[in-house]
């Protein structure tokens, strides 16, 4: 009895000391291309266009009767909230490469890709860039891809406005 309870013993011992790895899934990562606009096609993307759909919205704000909506890399959604029941997405101001907006009086501050811009939004829909403050934002061609993945940075080809995500 005691021979087969220490052969027992060592039988289930030694298998347990060998693991088997169990296959797991498949890892899938997206891979995004940046986007790239030349210095002087930045300086002329700040304008006002007609409104668009919403899609990829991020931060929201109001200005008098107004409501700005944030759309990540593209540029600020416009709605006129006059009459709260019935809102009107009345025009899109176009900033390309932008990620954040803040105002202070009827003064509107964004990044447009590595450039801060102080634009006049008091006369809506006319629009006038008061300020450009180039490189202020160095840093945003070192932003990584929406997946956190590599990418080769290529000066030559100007400034990173945009992902594209690859098929």
């Amino acid at each position: 009895m005691s021979q087969l309870l220490l052969f027992a013993t060592l039988l289930f011992g030694f298998t347990a000391c060998f693991y088997v790895e169990e296959p797991s899934e498949p890892v899938y990562k997206t891979e995004y291309t940046p986007v790239y606009m030349s210095r002087e096609d930045l300086n002329n993307s700040v304008k006002f266009e007609s409104a668009r759909v919403l899609k990829n919205t991020g931060k929201i704000f109001m200005k008098g009767s107004y409501v700005f909506v944030g759309e990540r890399y593209e540029g600020v959604h416009v709605i006129d909230n006059r009459n709260p029941r019935d809102p009107k997405n009345v025009g899109f101001i176009a900033i390309a490469g932008n990620v954040d907006v803040a105002t202070k009086g009827n003064v509107m501050y964004a990044d447009n890709a590595v450039d801060l811009v102080a634009i006049d939004i008091s006369n809506l829909p006319v629009i006038r860039v008061l300020k450009r403050v180039e490189e202020s934002f160095p840093e945003a061609n070192q932003v990584r891809p929406p997946d956190g993945g590599q990418f080769d940075y290529d000066a030559s080809k100007g400034y990173i406005i945009d992902w594209v995500k690859n098929d």
